[in-house]
């Protein structure tokens, strides 16, 4: 894992789970994770397998330009993002192993991406994984809103 921030936040998943299968959504303190709060989504998986952000962190928030607090990963994305996004909260949810990625496109002298954690969480089913604790960080910590990385896209109806 290339975050400092990302490997602190798996090892304390890891301390709170200890010997269980997973850890519950109430052994997680926020004050415990403040160092990446804001880079944090909480995303509960409803029964049908329908991943919401039930809430976003004021940074990653401010990356993707808008706050999608109680929207579906299904509605914000498309194509193969909205699949692979989706394929990997249901390999989290289905594993209950953390699941990581580095993503970078290229964009013709541009380019920018993001390295994700996802962490798994029973917290209304008792033992199963049905919220995940998903952490994004940016490639290039210069980044810190929608209008850095936006004005350099090239723009594709031009």
């Amino acid at each position: 894992m290339r975050t400092t921030e990302l490997r602190r936040l798996l090892q304390h998943w890891h301390d709170l789970k200890g010997d269980r299968p997973l850890p519950q959504r109430a052994d997680l303190d926020p004050t415990d994770i403040a160092y990446c709060l804001g880079n944090i989504a909480l995303v509960e998986i409803e029964p049908s397998f329908r991943p919401r952000y039930r809430l976003v962190g004021t940074r990653l928030a401010d990356l993707l330009g808008e706050d999608p607090t109680g929207r579906y990963v299904d509605e914000m994305y498309s194509g193969a993002i909205r699949n692979e996004a989706l394929g990997a909260y249901r390999r989290t949810i289905e594993t209950g192993q953390p699941d990581y990625c580095e993503r970078v496109f290229n964009l013709l002298l541009l380019k920018l991406g993001y390295y994700r954690l996802l962490l798994p969480f029973a917290w209304r089913s008792g033992g199963q994984a049905d919220l995940v604790v998903a952490a994004f960080f940016p490639t290039d910590r210069g980044f810190r809103r929608a209008l850095d990385w936006l004005g350099r896209v090239p723009r594709q109806d031009a």
